[in-house]
């Protein structure tokens, strides 16, 4: 009956990454019941900021540079969906615009060095030596850490990235890339890299590692977007894109933000392991009140979800077996030559709450309290002198 059902036109851009990225909604939909009336495709299209590769973002028009064709598709209804890397959206959509979360397993920067290179770490690179990144956080944390090291502008896709490291024309010792998408190319395992981890102070952009579906209130399919959700990325990616728009994060601000659960033995619990186990549970729970109500009528079916859900046994003792006790968030925000730096560790009391009813008005309203903390703390600390800095350093 494949015939009968609605296209479901996916935009994305047609970089490796994004279509593998694009390409995992795709199945992931084919697979939902939700959707059952609806026949995903792709349309890859090119962005201008994959076509303006010789110049920092910040000077060519930031972040909305890779989103900009996909939205207009969405405008024209030429596409019904469009899908990001998260930390490649801007920070305040359209108003007819908003966003589900998915799929954050990494969420680390890795170092990738040469692949006949002596070298293992960026501590042990000669001073003078050069490292390739296009992205102002991590020259911000190259020159807090390793301040030895100088950067080298490298943009391009992954593939292209990783030809230049290993070009020695290009005069590369190492190139600094998120290792959630070295992972989904299926290129991790065979590089020289060295994971360079939240722990060790260097920290993540707001959103690495998950991939942000981009929905359309104009749209019909827009009514089924919850079941396309993960509640757990999405409450996580509230603290982090909090901090950031409210700094006015933007590709010109190095800032990192990183937010993850803690249970009570003081342990991070990795958010893959949590989305994966609420997310199987979720999918049965989805599958059943398909069958009882059919697909007819979103409304009537998210809130039957959503109540069964919250009542699910199966997914309340998962809940009650992980112990979750807080979520912690690590800021860094810094110049680009390592003048003025802020790096900051916050907590959310999470031991009342639970991942059952992530939505609960009491958890919102601590979360929106908790990201105004913590950017009055860095306006306290100094924000405004690392922003004096930078427009000094982004006009040379």
């Amino acid at each position: 009956m494949t015939h009968n059902k609605k296209p479901l036109v996916i935009a994305t851009r047609q970089s490796a990454l994004a279509l593998w990225q694009a390409n995992m909604i795709k199945e992931l939909i084919s697979t939902l019941p939700a959707f059952a009336d609806f026949e995903p495709e792709l349309l890859p299209m090119v962005s201008t900021g994959d076509i303006k590769l010789d110049t920092v973002l910040a000077k060519v028009g930031g972040k909305g540079l890779f989103t900009y064709e996909l939205e207009q598709a969405l405008k024209a209804q030429t596409a019904q969906i469009a899908v990001h890397s998260l930390k490649d959206v801007p920070m305040q959509p359209e108003s007819q615009f908003f966003y589900t979360y998915n799929a954050r397993h990494y969420h680390e920067d890795v170092a990738v060095f040469p692949t006949h290179s002596p070298y293992k770490s960026l501590k042990d690179l000669p001073r003078g030596a050069v490292v390739g990144t296009a992205s102002v956080r991590r020259k911000a944390l190259l020159a807090y850490f390793y301040p030895h090291l100088k950067t080298k502008l490298l943009r391009g896709n992954v593939n292209t990235r990783l030809a230049k490291l290993n070009d020695p024309d290009q005069g590369y010792d190492a190139i600094i890339l998120a290792r959630a998408g070295l992972a989904r190319l299926e290129f991790i395992d065979d590089l020289n890299i060295e994971v360079l981890s939240p722990q060790q102070g260097w920290i993540s952009a707001p959103g690495q590692g998950i991939v942000a579906v981009q929905w359309d209130n104009n749209q019909e399919v827009a009514a089924f977007s919850e079941f396309l959700n993960d509640p757990i990325n999405h409450l996580l990616t509230s603290l982090e894109r909090g901090v950031a728009s409210l700094l006015g994060g933007s590709c010109s601000l190095p800032l990192g933000v990183y937010a993850y659960f803690v249970d009570n033995k003081g342990n991070e619990v990795a958010t893959h392991f949590l989305s994966e186990q609420r997310n199987a549970i979720a999918h049965e729970v989805q599958k059943q009140v398909c069958e009882e109500l059919g697909t007819t009528n979103p409304e009537n079916l998210v809130q039957a979800y959503e109540f069964k859900l919250e009542r699910n046994q199966a997914l309340q003792k998962f809940v009650q077996s992980i112990n979750l006790d807080k979520i912690n968030v690590q800021v860094f925000v810094g110049d680009l030559e390592g003048q003025k730096t802020i790096q900051r560790q916050y907590s959310l009391d999470f031991s009342k709450h639970s991942l059952v009813k992530l939505n609960s008005n009491t958890l919102l309203t601590e979360v929106v309290k908790l990201v105004k903390t913590i950017v009055a703390d860095l306006n306290q600390e100094g924000f405004a002198q690392i922003q004096a800095l930078l427009q000094q350093q982004l006009e040379e």
